[in-house]
């Protein structure tokens, strides 16, 4: 990977954790996996915004969906990216 590629992979990477929202909810994921409604009831937001947010660190790789059952449930994709953020 050549070093330009690098650097648009960290800039993505900026502008995607760089919602004071979104870095709340890496937060709170940083310790186990959490149901959308959990983390907007903690947010004290509407399930829909932290939807809306929660999708954006989907497509980015960030956050990964499990199921279990009828369980929906957000967890950090990967726990190297806490160093770098948290």
């Amino acid at each position: 990977m050549s070093m330009q590629a690098v650097f648009e992979l960290q800039a993505e990477l900026c502008r995607v954790m760089g919602h004071p929202t979104r870095l709340e909810i890496v937060h709170i994921l940083r310790d186990s996996p959490k149901r959308v409604s959990g983390i907007a009831q903690w947010m004290g937001l509407p399930l829909g915004t932290v939807s809306r947010h929660l999708a954006i660190l989907c497509s980015n790789r960030i956050d990964v969906v499990q199921r279990q059952g009828q369980d929906v449930l957000h967890s950090i994709a990967n726990p190297k990216i806490l160093g770098g953020i948290i």
